[in-house]
Order: C-alpha cells, then structure tokens, then sequence
C-alpha cells in the first residue's frame, strides 16, 4: 500500500512539473548556488549525528567520530528506500550488534531526541511567525500550528514519571524505556547541549531552503524560508512514503503559497531540495555503509578469536 501511494505520489509530482512547467523555473537555476545548498544539507544531515552522540553518551555509549558521523547519512539513505523511515531500523540494528543498545533504549532515545527536536521548532517558529506576522498574508494558521506543537510537547515532557504494571516482557521493556526517558529529561546540561544542536541544525537546515529560492531567483527573506523549513520538519510524523517523498513536497508548496513565493516556485524549490539531501545521501551513505560494516565484522571476528 505504501508503494503504491509512493508510485500515485511521484506521478502527481510529474503531472504537476509538466502543468506548472516547473521545468522551466528550474531550467533558470543559478548554478553557482548549487554547492552552497549540497553543502548545507550535507551539514544539516551532520548534525543529527550530534543528538545520537549526546544521547548516547549519556546511556554509557561511547561512539567514535566516524560512527556519529555516518549513522545519520546511512540512515538518510535508508529513509530514501523504504517508507516509515525504514532508514532507522539500520541505525537501530548497528547500535544493537556493535554496542548492545537493546532496541527499546533506542526508541526511547529517539522519543526524546523528537521531543526537543518538535519543541525547539514550535517555539522558534511561533516566534518567529509572530515578529514577521505583518509580512504574511495569513500568519495565524502558522501561529496556531507552532504553538499548539509546543504547548503538546511541554505537556508530554511536564509528564510525571509513569511505569506500567505487571512483570511481563512488554512491561519490562516499556519500563526500560521510561526510564531511560526520565534520565535523560532529568539532565538539565543534556537538554541544553541537544538544544543548541537543534538551533544549529534549524539554522542549517533554514539556510538550504533559503539558498534553494534564491537559486531560483526568488527573493524570499530569511525569517519566511525559515518558517518553511520548519514546517516541512513537521512533515516527518506522516512519512508514509519512502523518504517522505510527495509529502514533502506538499508541505513545502503548501507553505510557500503562505509566505508569499509562490505554489509553482514552492515545488520547484522542493524538488530542488530533495535532489541535494539525494545526492548528499547516496554519496557519503553508501561509503559509511562500507567503512562500518568493515568496523563490525572485524569486531565480530576479533570477538570470536578471543573465544577459541
């Protein structure tokens, strides 16, 4: 079902670049802009892996440069093939045969690791809708989702600490990952590391789509692409599709006719974008792929080495 509305999704794309001629936007690209904006979504991507070692670490998980580094662009790469963000599932399987993260630990750490990444954006794009309210024709729809996102997640994280009854393996497991939740809430110097992390990240994250209208030769100020930018974050809770592909795209027309750019110009800046988080992806994807599945059977070997 889900390919079959990746496929129904790709070809309204196409129906939609032929109707629009957004081919003909694109064809104006301005060329120079296109290593700034591969750049940035390269290191929009890099700093995921910041959370995943900041977390990490706190749980006793000690991961070398190359291993933070890479998980997020193996993961990118993985959420571009399969729908549900399947690219997790590789994250998931690395940190549970190389390092013994049992899989419940991980999801709790990407709760936690979704719940400051949706909060700082809510915030920030709430504010942020509110200062430049006068340049938008219809800031309130912006205002509503950004304060109702932050008002969900301060309830969520404001939670008192919970365990479910019972001595069952379900139980057990859904206890563990509460609790490692409530540890790494309670780490005020956490909180505050992985926060700056997502500001670094919303802010690479802003620039892409920033450089993306402007390489199409439209003007869009900094505060109104940021404002896209973190709408289309949203855009992750609905990934049906492999790489989130149509949704996406969606998202960010739908929210660029809001601020002003334009519905054809939105898609085309969409489409631009996701050819730069592609060619990011399946460039450095596949090369941390080689580089620590080498790292993992070698371990594997050494291990059994040391038991014979």
């Amino acid at each position: 079902m889900a390919w079959g509305l990746y496929l129904g999704l790709i070809l309204l794309i196409g129906y939609a670049v032929v109707k629009f001629e957004i081919y003909a936007i694109l064809s104006g690209i301005a060329v120079f802009l296109l290593i700034p904006l591969l750049l940035g979504r390269t290191l929009y991507l890099a700093t995921n892996g910041l959370f995943l070692y900041a977390f990490t670490a706190k749980l006793g998980v000690r991961l070398e440069a190359v291993e933070w580094i890479g998980l997020p662009f193996i993961t990118a790469m993985g959420n571009q093939l399969t729908p549900f963000s399947g690219g997790m599932i590789a994250r998931a399987t690395y940190l549970k045969h190389s390092h013994a993260l049992p899989y419940t630990i991980f999801l709790s750490l990407l709760t936690a690791n979704y719940l400051v990444i949706f909060g700082s954006m809510g915030l920030i794009g709430g504010v942020t809708t509110l200062i430049f309210a006068s340049s938008l024709a219809q800031p309130w729809p912006l205002v509503a989702l950004f304060f109702s996102v932050t008002l969900a997640i301060f309830v969520l994280v404001c939670f008192p600490e919970t365990r479910l009854p019972g001595e069952n393996r379900w139980a057990k497991s859904l206890n563990t990952a509460l609790s490692s939740w409530d540890e790494v809430r309670s780490d005020r110097l956490l909180l505050v590391r992985v926060v700056s992390y997502e500001l670094l990240g919303v802010g690479f994250n802003a620039c892409t789509f920033w450089i993306a209208y402007h390489a199409l030769g439209i003007s869009l100020p900094f505060p109104l692409a940021l404002l896209v930018s973190l709408v289309t974050g949203f855009s992750i809770v609905i990934s049906i599709t492999p790489g989130n592909w149509g949704v996406q795209e969606a998202v960010v027309t739908l929210t660029s006719t809001l601020v002003g750019a334009g519905t054809e110009e939105g898609l085309a800046a969409a489409l631009l974008i996701r050819a730069a988080t592609l060619a990011s992806a399946f460039t450095l994807g596949p090369v941390f792929s080689y580089v620590l599945s080498r790292r993992t059977f070698r371990d594997v070997g050494t291990i059994s080495a040391e038991e014979q």
